[in-house]
C-alpha cells in the first residue's frame, strides 16, 4: 500500500528572541501566507525523505527572521522530533527562499511544522 504524505501547517509568532530585542510586528496571516503557497515544495522535501524512511512523523520548528525588504535570514531548525537531516535540510532552503510583504523593523519567527504520513 503506498503512503500519501499530509502536512500540517501551524503558526506561531514571537517578537523576542534571548537577551537580543527584535523590533517589529507583522500579522499572522503575512507570514502565513507565502508559507502555505509553499506547502507544496515542502511537501516535496517530505516525500523524498519518506522514501528512506517511512515511519517519518512528527514536529519540526523552523525559526526565522524576516526583514524590512520582506527577505529571510537566519534561518534555523529550532526543534525537531524527525531527525532527518535530509528533510531538514530541504526545509531549510525553501524558508530560506521565501519572500513576504515589507515589514516594520525585524521580525522573528517561529513557525512549527506537522508532517505526517496517511495511508
Amino acid at each position: 500500500m503506498r503512503h500519501l504524505p499530509a502536512i500540517l501547517l501551524l503558526t506561531c509568532l514571537t517578537s523576542t528572541a534571548g537577551a537580543q530585542s527584535v523590533r517589529g510586528y507583522v500579522d499572522r496571516n503575512v507570514i502565513r501566507e507565502p508559507i502555505r503557497r509553499a506547502s507544496g515544495e515542502l511537501r516535496q522535501c517530505y516525500e523524498r525523505a519518506l522514501r528512506d524512511d517511512a515511519t517519518l512523523d512528527g514536529r519540526l520548528v523552523v525559526g526565522f527572521e524576516v526583514h524590512p525588504d520582506g527577505k529571510v535570514r537566519r534561518v534555523e531548525i529550532v526543534e525537531s522530533e524527525l531527525l532527518s537531516p535530509e528533510l531538514e535540510r530541504c526545509v531549510l532552503g525553501v524558508f530560506r527562499r521565501l519572500r513576504f510583504e515589507r515589514v516594520h523593523g525585524v521580525v522573528r519567527v517561529r513557525y512549527p511544522l506537522i508532517f505526517h504520513p496517511t495511508n
